[in-house]
């Protein structure tokens, strides 16, 4: 007898939920674009201004035009979801509930690492975070979209070596390979018709986990920053760009069914007859990550005050669909439609740096959406946004704390039957120490 079939299509595996009303503080999407301290605070407005080990991942190209030590940044980030809440709204089966993800603190730390070879070329080595979420529904056995999703984590670790040259005096050209290496962790309720009562039931909750695995790609970048001759050596304006490339990660997991009573013992029979529970089931699936171009410049306003402005282009309509294979149960195989669009956001930047040697920094991020209104719904939460980011540096410590809103979107007609409102925010708060 094949698997008892839920009375909605399964559709809740968020390996690549996006997370804006629950996820942490980054791009749009599920990417984390705040990596340090001084770039963090600054909007991510960094790419032409890159002037410190985390131009390994900003842009490579000025690496080699790192005029200080420090050689080593090294830190953690940590990202809070905020306030994310849902209200279900007629017609669907979220019809008069209201609901929120659970709150999450997430640690994720960062290394960059530059050493010069000549007088012409450094190298460098990164790790860090670039794509990541966690993202818990509270009260799952009430929650009407469990049969959605419930839970979901994605974690994604970044090794990212680069070799950068100098050009020119004011001109430099980086370029890297970037090994990423994910894990998934997922789980979701799988439904019924009762044919007794008539009513939709839970009768399994099915969870998905992968060992890490990895995908590999590359990263590059040009900076060229003019000088004013009036001004001496003074450098008054940067251009960067940068570009990363997509990454395939192809993942060979584990999913497992475990029962939940109905409450009638001879129809759980029946379901435990019919469904592979308790046993570990072979899936595949993959991920594609995005391709990601962007560009900014950077102007010294006065000897102690910058100003930069980057916009970021990312080609999230590489992710059209997830596919979920089990090869040996293929009654549980589903795909889930995406129809990611691409995004473009805007990240400014200013710093000021008073007499004692201490700079203070702001940014604003203003991010889009990847996600349609079509697949909105609780497997794709995401909504646009606007940041704000604030810091302080001084010597060897750069702290930053970024707060995100993300605007208020709502779902009328979603393919599963599940419309509402959703509102949240977030925030990261980062440290770095340079020596």
């Amino acid at each position: 007898m094949p698997p008892v079939k839920r009375a909605c299509r399964p559709s809740a595996l968020l390996v690549l939920s996006v997370v804006a009303l629950c996820g942490p503080v980054g791009a749009g999407g599920f990417e984390i674009y705040n990596q340090a301290g001084k770039a963090t605070a600054l909007g991510g407005a960094f790419i032409a201004q890159a002037d410190d080990p985390s131009a390994i991942f900003y842009n490579p190209g000025a690496v080699a035009l790192l005029e200080k030590k420090p050689a080593v940044t090294v830190g953690i980030a940590m990202f809070s979801n905020g306030d994310s809440i849902f209200q279900g709204v007629a017609p669907g089966l979220a019809t008069g509930f209201n609901g929120a993800q659970e709150s999450i603190l997430t640690p994720l730390p960062h290394l960059f690492i530059v050493k010069e070879l000549g007088n012409f070329v450094k190298v460098g080595l990164g790790t860090y975070s670039n794509f990541f979420l966690d993202t818990k529904w509270a009260l799952p056995d009430d929650f009407p979209g469990r049969a959605l999703s419930l839970e979901t984590k994605l974690t994604s670790i970044d090794i990212n070596p680069v070799i950068s040259f100098k050009l020119t005096p004011n001109l430099g050209f980086g370029l890297g390979a970037v090994y990423r290496s994910t894990e998934l962790g997922l789980v979701r309720r799988l439904q019924f018709t009762n044919p007794i009562t008539n009513e939709v039931q839970d009768f399994a909750s099915r969870r998905i986990d992968t060992p890490f695995e990895a995908g590999i790609g590359w990263n590059a970048g040009v900076v060229y920053r003019f000088l004013n001759m009036k001004k001496g050596t003074k450098k008054r304006l940067s251009l960067g760009a940068m570009a990363r490339s997509g990454i395939e990660v192809d993942f060979a997991g584990i999913g497992r069914l475990t029962q939940i009573s109905t409450g009638n013992e001879g129809l759980d029979q029946v379901i435990r007859a019919a469904n592979p529970f308790d046993q570990d089931l072979g899936m595949t699936t993959r991920i594609v990550y995005p391709e990601q171009i962007g560009v900014g410049v950077a102007v010294l306003l006065t000897d102690r005050m910058t100003f930069e402005v980057d916009v970021v282009a990312t080609e999230w309509s590489s992710f059209e669909s997830l596919d979920l294979n089990f090869p040996f149960n293929p009654l549980l195989s589903e795909t889930i439609p995406a129809d990611f669009e691409d995004t473009t956001t805007i990240r400014t930047g200013l710093r000021f740096r008073i007499k004692s040697g201490a700079e203070y920094r702001a940014g604003v991020v203003i991010d889009e959406s990847p996600v349609p209104d079509s697949t909105l719904g609780p497997t794709f939460p995401d909504a646009d946004s606007t940041g704000l980011g604030f810091g302080y540096g001084k010597d060897f410590l750069d702290l930053s704390l970024m707060w995100v809103e993300f605007e208020r979107r709502s779902s009328r007609d979603n393919p599963n039957g599940f419309n509402g409102n959703y509102a949240s925010n977030a925030w990261t708060f980062v440290v770095s120490i340079s020596k």
